[in-house]
């Protein structure tokens, strides 16, 4: 048999006047019953931060779309306010009215240098505008950082798959140039980097010339080099043993 609905029983109201807060104990809220435990008065209650917010007045100033922060006026036309200034009109935001492409193009140099790591692909394409910690070129749109070589590649190219990303052919990472850039995998990326373990990983033979043995775990070793040391150490195991301590 199905169970018996059970109808909800809506929860009484504070009984102060203008509260439609929720009755905790004796007819009143939490917030007035507090009020009367402690002796107070009951008085309206300041309005909760999750009331939604009044849109703030704008500039006062002509031809300001802006907020206004203090004075009537925006921040940066307060600003010039403080600091004895004519108020003047404030230069257009960067990216207002502005497409994205045009303006990274713009920032562009298509005469860069030759690399000297793949000459044969031609002259670098160099971002001039900020940079990345790592090197690479970015920019900010929309209040976000972006990369500006995805951009390119993606406006030459096409998108990129979510699996896979960019390697510059060039080595120089505020390079922009499509033709310099090759879609690959996370683990190819880091094998053709210049970091001691990606120089590591392309070597093929030990300092010796002794070919590299895969072994099950995906270590590599040198067998014969490998074989030499365990040796030398049964060895070294088997002198100390003959020796005879003193009397």
């Amino acid at each position: 048999m199905p169970e018996p609905i059970t109808p909800k029983i809506s929860k009484a109201i504070c009984s102060f006047d203008a509260c439609d807060r929720p009755c905790c104990a004796r007819g009143l809220c939490a917030s007035h019953d507090l009020q009367r435990r402690r002796g107070r008065t009951l008085t309206p209650l300041r309005p909760s931060r999750l009331t939604p917010k009044i849109h703030k007045a704008t500039c006062s100033f002509d031809a300001c779309g802006r907020s206004s922060q203090a004075k009537g006026l925006c921040s940066s036309h307060h600003a010039q306010r403080m600091r004895g200034r004519t108020l003047t009109q404030l230069r257009p935001l960067r990216w207002a009215n502005t497409p994205l492409m045009p303006y990274l193009w713009s920032r562009i140099d298509k005469n860069g240098p030759v690399p000297e790591y793949a000459p044969e692909l031609g002259p670098c394409w160099l971002w001039l505008g900020g940079r990345h910690s790592c090197g690479y070129g970015k920019s900010t749109f929309n209040k976000k950082q972006l990369l500006v070589h995805r951009l390119t590649y993606e406006e030459s190219n096409g998108a990129i798959p979510a699996d896979l990303e960019l390697d510059h052919l060039c080595r120089v990472r505020h390079c922009c140039r499509p033709s310099h850039l090759e879609v690959v995998t996370h683990e190819v990326n880091a094998q053709r980097g210049m970091s001691p373990a990606a120089q590591n990983a392309r070597k093929t033979a030990c300092p010796k010339g002794h070919p590299y043995s895969v072994q099950p775990n995906g270590y590599r070793i040198c067998r014969p080099c490998f074989n030499d040391h365990q040796r030398e150490a049964r060895a070294i195991r088997s002198l100390t043993l003959k020796i005879q301590p003193l009397s």
